[in-house]
């Protein structure tokens, strides 16, 4: 694997985690309604009051925490190598 490649997939890993937990993080209703839709459940009565709209608004926060978490450890990663 060459040294793009090896670069490639966490970004493209860190750029995923981080579209769906923005999502999740700005827009629960809609994301729970989507993923309802795709996995088959309710979800939009999954997020239809404010208390239920925070555990979809703290995943998309740890989303967003672990994408970050990744492509830093891949730029330490790099570093350490010198590559």
């Amino acid at each position: 694997m060459g040294l793009i490649e090896l670069a490639a997939l966490p970004c493209i890993i860190t750029f995923t985690l981080l579209a769906v937990g923005g999502t999740l993080l700005l827009a629960p209703t809609r994301a729970m309604r989507t993923l309802g839709d795709g996995f088959g459940f309710d979800g939009a009565a999954a997020t239809r009051t404010a208390a239920r709209r925070v555990p979809a608004r703290i995943a998309g926060l740890l989303l967003c925490a672990y994408a970050v978490f990744l492509m830093a450890n891949t730029l330490g990663l790099f570093r350490a190598l010198h590559l």
